[in-house]
């Protein structure tokens, strides 16, 4: 071979190799149940939902959201987030917003709702006083039932 093939055969193989290096293999994706992706995706509507309503100026409690199930710490979905946006729309302060996950801040502003409107004890457990109290202040579309959330405590509150 002559040093001009040469130097082609070697400048060739060193352009290949440094495009095998510039690709990186990417790392096995961690594999996910359909439970957590749910709950990713109902996170991410919630902000979405969120997000708009600071884009509107106001909040967006749905009009056809009909509470139908117990809510309490780690509850989580749609009715999650419409009480959420509820509470927030009556002045109730959840720094992190409408998340769709009900945890401590919703917990304290659902309490500070059942204060202030006369349902004891107000320790923000979202059960039958207080999910009548609210189904009563929000106009509901009939025959649109609510979005079952995940178990809660059963009680009377």
């Amino acid at each position: 071979m002559t040093t001009k093939k040469i130097v082609a055969v070697v400048v060739g193989l060193a352009t290949a190799s440094m495009m095998f290096a510039a690709v990186a293999v990417p790392a096995p994706a961690q594999a996910q149940t359909s439970a957590e992706l749910q709950t990713q995706i109902q996170a991410l509507l919630a902000q979405i939902a969120a997000l708009q309503a600071q884009m509107s100026g106001g909040v967006s409690t749905p009009a056809s959201m009909m509470f139908t199930s117990n809510l309490t710490i780690g509850s989580s979905g749609a009715e999650v987030t419409a009480l959420q946006n509820f509470l927030i729309g009556k002045g109730h302060v959840i720094p992190a917003g409408a998340t769709g996950y009900f945890g401590a801040q919703t917990k304290a502003a659902l309490a500070a709702y059942q204060a202030a409107n006369g349902i004891a004890p107000a320790v923000g457990y979202f059960g039958p006083m207080t999910r009548a109290n609210v189904n009563a202040a929000t106009p509901a579309v009939p025959g649109t039932p609510g979005t079952p959330a995940t178990p809660a405590v059963p009680g009377n509150l």
